[in-house]
């Protein structure tokens, strides 16, 4: 008896080797993607999650075996939460009546390896509330922190005379105005830079994973 797949994610990567595998195999699949697929839907919206649903239904004409939900992105954006989270939990939810109707139904959830990396409490709280609205601007809060790293602040006063008593073989080009050249300076920063044991760099949590501190 010929079994009958959806697969979410079946234009590239996983999902399509799933949907190569099955097929070769003599299963209906029906490959759902944001392209070339034959369901085109973005899961990142309540849209396209209730379209996925709908056609989804018509295409199975009212039943499904399993469910392989591979859709997923990679992206430093807040639409990664809710297409890997809240796209893969809607299309299980949305699906499961045609699993039911099903023969031996089964239903697989393709997850990254980003679950075994440190997280953040209040997505994770916020995603298993079904809240996606907070999910949503958590995450854009963590991706604003990555981007604005707090940095321990150094000031160098230099004057025209520390450079020029330390410039000693350097010359000037007649005609271009008077100016320390950047050899001596970047030896007085070095200098100073190298003497001192307090500066070091800096991270948020929300980019623990991604820059360490030093």
């Amino acid at each position: 008896m010929t079994r009958t797949y959806l697969v979410t994610g079946s234009a590239s990567g996983i999902g399509a080797a799933t949907v190569d595998y099955l097929r070769e195999r003599g299963a209906h699949v029906i490959g759902a993607d944001r392209h070339e697929a034959d369901i085109t839907v973005d899961l990142a919206t309540d849209e396209g999650r209730a379209a996925l649903v709908e056609q989804a239904s018509d295409l199975a004409h009212g039943h499904l075996d399993a469910v392989i939900a591979s859709a997923g992105v990679g992206l430093l954006d807040p639409v990664t939460v809710t297409v890997n989270y809240f796209g893969a939990v809607a299309t299980l939810e949305g699906l499961r009546p045609l699993l039911a109707a099903g023969t031996d139904p089964r239903a697989v959830v393709v997850s990254s390896f980003a679950a075994l990396l440190p997280s953040n409490p209040r997505l994770v709280e916020a995603a298993l509330a079904g809240d996606e609205v907070a999910a949503t601007k958590i995450a854009e809060e963590a991706i604003a922190l990555l981007y604005a790293q707090p940095l321990t602040l150094v000031v160098v006063r230099l004057t025209f005379d520390d450079v020029s008593t330390t410039a000693i073989s350097c010359s000037c080009v007649w005609g271009e105005p008077a100016s320390p050249v950047p050899g001596p300076v970047t030896d007085i920063l070095r200098s100073w830079i190298d003497s001192r044991t307090n500066i070091n760099t800096a991270t948020n949590r929300a980019s623990c994973r991604l820059i360490p501190g030093r």
